[in-house]
């Protein structure tokens, strides 16, 4: 929709997934040329909004065989980190977004033992 969210996570742009894994395909309906892809990712580890372990992007023109284009685990900000990966331009009609839990809220932390919010919002494909 074009909508991002905001860092009060209060404007219902947020997508947010408890414990679980986000793994998402989107269909460009076309093989079109790609150069950059992107994603916002809320952390606020007071409010159990964790980082993921680990966020891949990758293409394919078949939608079958994956190509990885672009991997972080690296996401500083305590509130919104905004993920735009330049790549190589590259043709691709699916594009693979995975962003891997932190799943269990460690000892020491608000939240220990529970599990860990992963909030992503709009998905970018340029």
């Amino acid at each position: 929709n074009g909508l991002t969210g905001n860092s009060r996570y209060n404007n219902t742009q947020w997508v947010g997934f408890s414990g679980e894994n986000l793994e998402a395909v989107i269909d460009l309906e076309s093989i079109q040329t790609v150069s950059k892809l992107g994603l916002n990712i809320l952390k606020y580890h007071w409010q159990r909004m964790w980082e993921p372990n680990v966020l891949t992007f990758s293409i394919s023109e078949d939608g079958i065989n994956y190509k990885e284009v672009y991997r972080t685990n690296h996401f500083p900000a305590n509130g919104i980190n905004e993920i735009r990966a330049k790549i190589p331009l590259q043709k691709a009609r699916f594009v693979k977004i995975q962003a891997e839990n932190k799943g269990i809220i460690p000892v020491g932390e608000y939240g220990a033992g529970g599990k860990a919010w992963l909030l992503v919002d709009e998905f970018y494909v340029d």
